[in-house]
């Protein structure tokens, strides 16, 4: 197996789901990424970074893997798809 090196990057977090939405989130003039939601806590304020980009679907994978990390993984993972691609096909 050779190496494969990709000139891409990408990432899915609460301050954004691109390169430039992430850095002008980081240099805005007001905090970002953190809000008072009860989401995860029902009926229970916490201040928590909430990814609002809508997470692809798990059902292919086994039940273990099943998890919300996973799903973050695959978001981040979706537009170095094509680059991963031609990379691999040089």
């Amino acid at each position: 197996m050779s190496a494969v090196w990709l000139q891409a990057q990408s990432c899915v977090s609460a301050l954004g789901d691109t390169p430039a939405a992430l850095r002008a989130a980081l240099f805005a003039d007001r905090p970002a990424g953190v809000r008072p939601t009860d989401r995860h806590t029902p009926g229970r304020m916490l201040n928590l970074g909430c990814v609002d980009t809508p997470l692809p679907a798990l059902d292919a994978l086994p039940a273990h893997q099943r998890s919300r990390s996973n799903a973050l993984l695959l978001a981040a993972r979706a537009p170095l798809r094509g680059t991963a691609l031609a990379a691999v096909a040089r």
